[in-house]
């Protein structure tokens, strides 16, 4: 067994409510399955994927690329309906891939197909930097910062759309804001066994690496596919 033995996991279920098969909308002709498929096929450091679906389309669809693009040692697994509801959670996919797959592996990566602007860099660079021998982290997430939309300005409203909170120093220049960051969505990587400890990708322990915003999508609505479309010409011609 190899001792950094890396496993990447994709999850991709049928439905969605924002947009109609979601995860077959297309940003410069590829569906956005195919993101994170290929991403994870060229990283350095993963060693193995799995992609977990409900869709027997989802799989046909990238069984084929496979065919084409064949790299490294690659699982196409088809999940139960009671593991592709709204509230499933991600980690229960996770555990699902891992025992009906792989029982080796030391290092998780779960990429989703709502964040296809992810780069290799990024990507390569927070893996290495759990595989390092004295590591301080056992996990590392993706962030990212976002000033207009700060704690700072946080209001509430009743029923009737009337304010009924918010923060006094709401007028406060936005320069002297402490920045906030949230997860941005573009991968989660962690050990195995604090995983499985912590059953989330979080703890005390866990490194937030800083995404550009250029590369942050979390796409849930044809709004979101719009801008993740301009973003991704933005930064062909950038």
């Amino acid at each position: 067994m190899s001792k950094n033995y890396v496993t990447c996991i994709i999850p991709a279920r049928k439905s969605s409510k924002g947009i109609k098969n979601k995860n077959l909308q297309k940003i410069n002709g590829k569906e956005l399955i195919q993101y994170p498929f290929e991403l994870a096929h060229k990283s350095k450091y993963v060693d193995e994927v799995i992609f977990s679906s409900d869709s027997q389309k989802y799989i046909k669809i990238l069984e084929k690329l496979n065919k084409k693009k064949k790299k490294k040692q690659t699982h196409f697994l088809l999940r139960p309906k009671n593991l592709a509801k709204d509230n499933s959670s991600s980690y229960s996919v996770i555990e699902h891939a891992l025992k009906n797959v792989n029982i080796k592996t030391n290092i998780v990566v779960l990429l989703e197909p709502t964040s296809p602007l992810t780069t290799m860099k990024d990507l390569d660079f927070c893996i290495k930097k759990l595989l390092k021998k004295n590591t301080k982290f056992d996990s590392v997430v993706s962030i990212v910062s976002n000033d207009k939309f700060n704690s700072n300005y946080k209001t509430t409203i009743d029923k009737n759309n009337k304010i009924i909170k918010f923060n006094k120093n709401i007028n406060i220049k936005r320069q002297k804001i402490i920045q906030e960051f949230f997860l941005s969505g573009n991968f989660y990587i962690s050990k195995k066994s604090e995983l499985e400890k912590n059953k989330s990708f979080i703890s005390d322990r866990t490194y937030g690496y800083k995404i550009l915003k250029k590369y942050y999508t979390d796409i849930d609505d044809y709004i979101d596919l719009k801008y993740a479309k301009l973003l991704f010409h933005l930064n062909l011609k950038n």
